[in-house]
């Protein structure tokens, strides 16, 4: 049986872009950053841990502890709901256009 790890805050950032159409959750133990895309047609989830990741996690970083305007910054900041809201859209969103693509082509992975 294995044992989830508990959800610590402490090491998480979460952010958006400024039209909130992407969203990060940036892990910084591992350093790994899940992003969320929901704009229209274009919907996924990836995740990375290359060095432009991230540099993502220090820009958002910088601009809030220099106290960069709103109206000029590329990131904003949200929190792990708004983030799990949009996560829990966009895994719904991929499900159903599986679903139709499958459904349309009559693919039955059981019986393969």
């Amino acid at each position: 049986m294995t044992t989830q790890k508990p959800f610590n805050k402490e090491f998480m950032t979460f952010f958006k872009n400024y039209d909130g159409t992407e969203y990060f959750m940036y892990e910084a133990l591992s350093g790994v950053l899940t992003m969320l895309v929901a704009d229209g047609c274009l919907q996924g989830i990836y995740t990375r841990c290359d060095s432009a990741s991230a540099n993502l996690v220090r820009q958002f970083d910088r601009d809030m502890r220099l106290g960069v305007p709103e109206h000029i910054r590329l990131f904003h900041p949200c929190n792990n709901l708004e983030w799990g809201d949009k996560y829990a859209a966009v895994l719904d969103a991929l499900n159903r256009r599986l679903t139709e693509v499958f459904e349309m082509n009559a693919i039955d992975f059981d019986n393969q």
